[in-house]
């Protein structure tokens, strides 16, 4: 939390084959969320989904951004 109304959160994840260990992928989220009002908020991340052997003709690292209004509920 940065602040009461800024909050930056942060997600990794690496994921390993168990019978051939030269298989594996790294994911990681981040992500900015400020706050518009009492209920809504506006959420800026980006996420990274890396895979160390990528199937043929594919890229090793994929990047995603987004931008989402939020609703809270309870």
């Amino acid at each position: 939390k940065l602040n009461d109304a800024v909050t930056f959160t942060l997600g990794l994840e690496y994921l390993q084959a168990i019978k051939d260990t030269t298989f594996w992928k790294f994911n990681g989220d981040a992500a900015i969320t400020s706050k518009l009002g009492k209920r809504f908020s506006l959420a800026t991340a980006l996420s990274l989904r890396y895979d160390h052997e990528p199937l043929p003709g594919k890229q090793k690292l994929d990047t995603i951004t987004s931008l989402s209004l939020v609703y809270t509920m309870l």
